[in-house]
């Protein structure tokens, strides 16, 4: 009986970590993509600053996807109206 009650603990505390670790990736990818940004400033030459630049955007597709999958549908599902452009003038009322 010890043995089932230490599985359900260890089921019920991977969901919370795997939730922090996705939001955590969506973070990154956000600021991966911020970075590029800066790239163009830094002294460095042309070629150098393309591979960086590059580099940068395909770490934060596969941050930004891997975050998602982890966080899964019910993010999703939740987030879906308020990412839906046609809700975002509407009034709050309705």
């Amino acid at each position: 009986m010890d043995e089932q009650n230490t599985t359900e603990e260890t089921v019920v505390t991977e969901k919370p970590k795997s939730r922090k670790l996705g939001i955590g990736l969506l973070i990154f990818s956000l600021v991966a993509w911020g970075l590029i940004l800066a790239v163009p400033f830094l002294p460095v030459e042309v070629k150098t600053k393309i591979i960086i630049s590059s580099g940068l955007a395909v770490i934060a597709e596969i941050a930004f996807w891997i975050g998602g999958i982890l966080l899964g549908k019910e993010v999703v599902r939740r987030y879906r109206k308020q990412l839906n452009p046609r809700n975002w003038f509407k009034n709050k009322e309705q």
